[in-house]
């Protein structure tokens, strides 16, 4: 299924890393649930939801990251 939805991670976690960290997404309510799960366990690496697909490609490309793998959600 096509993603029109990603959750990208931002920020540091306290041992100093940032994983750059991209997960796709069809639907937004699912987005959403990821990003505000993963902000409850976070330790310092923010997580929220994108939605337009050249910000995530800038996204990746900042991390090195192929972005035609975030394509499929």
């Amino acid at each position: 299924m096509k993603a029109k939805f990603w959750v990208i991670a931002t920020g540091k976690d306290c041992e100093g890393y940032n994983s750059g960290r991209v997960t796709a997404f069809s639907n937004q309510q699912d987005a959403t649930k990821f990003a505000d799960d993963m902000n409850d366990w976070s330790d310092g690496i923010g997580y929220r939801v994108i939605n337009d697909l050249w910000d995530m490609k800038a996204y990746c490309e900042s991390y090195g990251k192929d972005f035609g793998k975030y394509l499929e959600a």
